[in-house]
């Protein structure tokens, strides 16, 4: 299942590995547990 989402808190309620795309290529994958301790600068990324 592909879920596209800039919710951070909802994505890892939800799915258990991220991958944030950039000009359609991947360009960061990560588990919740990265997800959560950089949250705030993937917030930034995100332009959140």
């Amino acid at each position: 299942v592909l879920l596209i989402e800039q919710n951070v808190h909802f994505a890892a309620t939800v799915a258990d590995r991220h991958h944030l795309l950039a000009e359609g290529r991947i360009v960061e994958s990560m588990d919740n547990d990265e997800v959560r301790a950089r949250e705030s600068e993937l917030l930034q990324y995100l332009g959140i």
